[in-house]
């Protein structure tokens, strides 16, 4: 019945949304949400897995199979063209070449299977229904995608927190009678044994971490990608992060990913594609407990299907709601218009291999800026994320009704500023604050009424090894406050700006903020701050008279700061985090306080210690802090 009711729901929507209902949906986000799980909870699993699947799909379409697929791509000319070059250059038979990018290709490419996906689908009903309470997806969006996808090619730009992201797309586009996509994956899940042919045949395509300069492997690659785009064989998806971020944060775009996705239409292959923001906000991230250790120099585990048997415990636990928001289809051609020179690419043979110029990269730099931007817009923020927010100001504990009074405060302010909280309504704020701590047990505890996190308690004495383990719950709750980041980032700065400029007269302010947004943008976030003068104070030091790699810089700044945490003389333990080191020690790269040179070992870091401490100057307050101690730093 269900199911029915779903068919009509796609034949309303086939005839358009009302102007009514368009215009209530824009009003209240909160109504274009649906909770999957609810269909999923009150019928057969089996029934939705084998149900007649019959997806849009675009609308110049030529079906073809996978190994169809891989035979154009080793006979287009861009392949042939890179094969005639080394060959020439190697003196390799051109034929022993073409094997190699045949072999190439057969790990690379997706295989399809309906019979897989269905599996799949049957199996993740299973595992979301006892891992969430609500997987809310918003149908508006799901309707201009499902336009999309018929009209121009598509290219998904998912947001990426969690292993779960591409798993997640692919169920939902199933479940709306989508196209699946073609999913970009790292190489690691095909040594998956059984899982990585499963997830190949349920559209993932492998690639390398890195190509390190082989160019046989990019023109495969490449082309791989763009033959599926202009023939619309599927929505390529990708995350234009490049990797998961461990901290919450939104990541730098990576471009050349992207760079091929949008090359069909610079080339005039295809009229125009869109370009899909997907943002995913979790109230509890499966990863969490991983993410911290990895922050503070553990390493990852590698991808293998004993560790997800192993994983299957967190089946018990409770993670919440998920909310997915797919937003406004963007037009390759309107982004491009008056930006771009298109013409550019007639001047040579289109299947010679070429860097983007100038203007082409200035424009991917700003469309995945773009994205990226369209994904943070568009973020769901749980009451969860307020009140970390309040509790990391708080540290050690802190009241439970001064908890529930400051969250609410912020609450506000953030509504004002623009972010959509899922706030539960007709519940109390009490209520609201008490289920968000229970859910967060193996992070918060509440102690006689004071909130606190939980972090193992030691009479011994504090040593640094004990400062980096305790703060794992401290960073836990990090990657949560950090989700909100983005809402306030401009406007801190601007007031960060109002206290260390010279004056208030608007051309000292603009310089100041113009200038603290140069540190932090690789960041955006105010807490590095401390930590970038911290390293500035260090690296002029002696010892770092010679060049040091980043391997040696890591290590010792991570003693340092937590002999600093230790002392009493720097707060925020999250300064222990690896990835806060290594964006510090990017914006002093890029700001000239350090410089990067190539050696045979690899990359040497040389410090220039009279920027480093104008850099230092610029970033010490005007206006008198509370402690001596600190105010050195």
């Amino acid at each position: 019945m269900i199911l029915r009711q779903r068919r009509r729901v796609w034949k309303f929507w086939s005839s358009g949304p009302s102007p009514h209902k368009q215009k209530d949906t824009t009003l209240n986000k909160r109504d274009g949400f649906e909770d999957l799980m609810e269909e999923r909870r009150h019928s057969s699993d089996l029934r939705y897995a084998m149900r007649c699947y019959t997806p849009v799909v675009y609308k110049d379409l030529v079906p073809r199979t996978p190994s169809a697929l891989r035979n154009v791509v080793l006979k287009s000319d861009q392949v042939q063209y890179v094969i005639k070059q080394l060959s020439k250059e190697t003196g390799e038979s051109p034929d022993i070449i073409s094997d190699e990018a045949a072999d190439i290709l057969e790990k690379m490419g997706h295989g399809l299977r309906l019979s897989i996906v269905r599996f799949f689908a049957f199996t993740l009903s299973k595992i979301f229904k006892a891992l969430f309470q609500k997987v809310r997806v918003n149908e508006e969006g799901i309707h201009k995608l499902h336009q999309a996808i018929q009209e121009y090619p598509v290219v998904l730009l998912p947001s990426h927190r969690s292993y779960i992201d591409f798993l997640m797309l692919s169920y939902i586009m199933y479940t709306y009678d989508l196209s699946l996509p073609v999913v970009a994956a790292g190489m690691d899940f095909m040594g998956m044994k059984i899982v990585g042919e499963m997830l190949r045949m349920s559209g993932a395509f492998f690639i390398r971490r890195s190509f390190g300069g082989d160019r046989l492997y990019w023109a495969v690659f490449s082309e791989y990608v763009k033959t599926i785009l202009r023939n619309g064989d599927a929505p390529v998806e990708f995350f234009v992060e490049g990797t998961r971020s461990r901290t919450g944060k939104s990541l730098i775009p990576k471009l050349g990913l992207l760079n091929i996705a949008i090359e069909p239409f610079l080339m005039g292959e295809v009229f125009d594609m869109y370009l899909v923001p997907i943002s995913i906000s979790y109230e509890r991230i499966l990863e969490e407990s991983l993410y911290a250790h990895e922050l503070l120099g553990v390493p990852k585990p590698k991808e293998s299907t004993s560790g997800l048997l192993k994983a299957r415990k967190i089946l018990s636990e409770n993670f919440g709601s998920i909310h997915i928001y797919f937003g406004q289809p963007v037009s390759v051609r309107s982004l491009a218009t008056g930006t771009v020179r298109r013409s550019q690419y007639n001047l040579v043979p289109r299947h010679i291999p070429r860097k983007p110029s100038g203007d082409v990269y200035r424009f991917l730099d700003a469309v995945g800026h773009r994205m990226v931007v369209l994904q943070q817009k568009n973020m769901v923020i749980s009451p969860w994320v307020l009140m970390t927010t309040v509790i990391i100001q708080n540290l050690p504990s802190m009241p439970l009704p001064d908890l529930i009074r400051q969250t609410l405060w912020l609450k506000v302010i953030a509504e004002a500023f623009g972010a959509f909280i899922d706030w539960p309504v007709n519940v109390s704020a009490d209520k609201v604050i008490r289920s968000s701590l229970a859910l967060r047990h193996n992070i918060v505890k509440t102690v006689k009424n004071q909130v606190m996190l939980c972090q193992e308690e030691t009479t011994a004495e504090f040593t640094v090894e004990k400062v980096s383990k305790s703060t794992v719950t401290v960073l836990m709750c990090a990657s949560y406050r950090n989700q909100i980041l983005h809402v306030f980032v401009r406007p801190a700065l601007v007031a960060i700006a109002f206290q260390n400029a010279h004056s208030c007269r608007k051309e000292d302010v603009y310089s100041c903020f113009s200038y603290l947004r140069e540190v932090f943008s690789d960041e955006f976030i105010f807490l590095p701050g401390n930590l970038v003068k911290v390293i500035c104070k260090y690296l002029m030091r002696t010892e770092f008279t010679d060049d040091f790699t980043e391997k040696r810089f890591v290590a010792e700044i991570r003693n340092h700061a937590a002999e600093l945490i230790l002392t009493g003389a720097i707060k925020y333990s999250e300064v222990l985090s690896v990835d806060m080191q290594k964006n510090a020690l990017a914006a002093l790269s890029r700001l000239g306080a350090i410089e990067k040179l190539k050696t045979a070992g690899g990359t040497a870091c040389k410090v220039n210690k009279q920027t480093l401490a104008r850099v230092a100057d610029m970033l010490a307050p005007e206006l008198p802090v509370k402690s001596a101690t600190v105010a050195k730093l």
